[in-house]
């Protein structure tokens, strides 16, 4: 309670993120560690909540004292109704637009690291503007400039450990040769390419969607098997694209007309990029219909 409260509050929740974010690519070798003693589902799944409440926890419940804060603030006035209305209009509104903004311009300009450090410049600034002028604004502003600084000078994440699957498998393989390609989008998550020398392997926050190697097999029985059993090849939905293999293969029958049902960009951009020879140029032939933009359906 009192004057400073609120940006007091404000300066902690930057501290937070700042203190917390070098810890997020960590988290695989604690997935990996737990792999050896937890196997069953249920207990996995109970790990990754943990896990995501730990690094989620101190943040997040900083930020939820702000609109509780600001209420307190305003309860004194005369005008003090209407001020909670404004408050809970403004609100309401900063939630929409922001998950939009956050969601689809700020996470694919910077990522998630720096998007982390942008929200903990935002919240030191507003703390510190809102005890301008005060006695005792110093212990504010010093939690503020720490919370920032350390955001700032994070060391970059690690996206080869980040991408390893860990989180998935509870388990990893060997580290790739490098990582092709990094997207993050609010659709797919994080989208990446690994090379392992030739083979290259698509994931989605690392779990395993296919690759131009050995698994090319399965990724082709997905479109052989189906096909096989139609009395005449006239309409065909793939849904997920992933490397495009089983849509390269799809398009090797006679379908007179074939639809692609793919949620995230970066998908379709690494099947373009790099999987062009298993889909045996499908896509350079199709537009994949998504979710996510209107497109006209090929016909085949």
């Amino acid at each position: 309670h009192g004057p400073l409260a609120l940006g007091r509050g404000l300066a902690l929740t930057a501290l937070a993120l700042a203190c917390t974010t070098p810890l997020w690519d960590q988290l695989p070798h604690l997935f990996t560690f737990l792999g050896k003693h937890v196997h069953g589902w249920f207990g996995r799944e109970v790990c990754r909540a943990l896990a995501a409440v730990g690094i989620l926890a101190v943040p997040t419940l900083f930020m939820g004292t702000t609109f509780p804060l600001l209420l307190e603030r305003i309860a004194g006035r005369a005008t003090v109704a209407r001020d909670v209305g404004r408050l809970t209009v403004a609100n309401t509104a900063g939630t929409i637009v922001g998950s939009l903004a956050t969601g689809y311009v700020v996470l694919p300009a910077l990522g998630s690291q720096r998007s982390l450090a942008v929200v903990a410049g935002c919240f030191a600034a507003l703390g510190a503007l809102t005890v301008l002028g005060h006695a005792k604004h110093k212990a504010v502003l010093v939690i503020g400039a720490l919370g920032l600084a350390g955001a700032a000078l994070a060391p970059p994440w690690d996206l080869v450990r980040m991408t390893n699957g860990a989180n998935v498998y509870f388990t990893h393989g060997p580290p790739p040769d490098a990582i092709e390609m990094v997207r993050e989008d609010v659709h797919g998550g994080v989208t990446t390419v690994a090379r392992r020398g030739a083979l290259h392997t698509l994931y989605t926050n690392g779990k395993f969607q296919g690759d131009d190697g050995p698994e090319m097999q399965a990724q082709r029985s997905f479109a052989h098997f189906p096909s096989l059993f139609l009395p005449d090849e006239r309409r065909a939905l793939v849904v997920g694209l992933g490397t495009g293999t089983t849509l390269g293969t799809v398009a090797a029958y006679p379908f007179e007309h074939i639809d692609v049902a793919e949620i995230s960009p970066a998908i379709v951009e690494a099947a373009r990029r790099y999987y062009a020879g298993p889909s045996r140029g499908a896509l350079s032939k199709t537009v994949a219909t998504c979710c996510w933009w209107p497109a006209t359906p090929t016909i085949w």
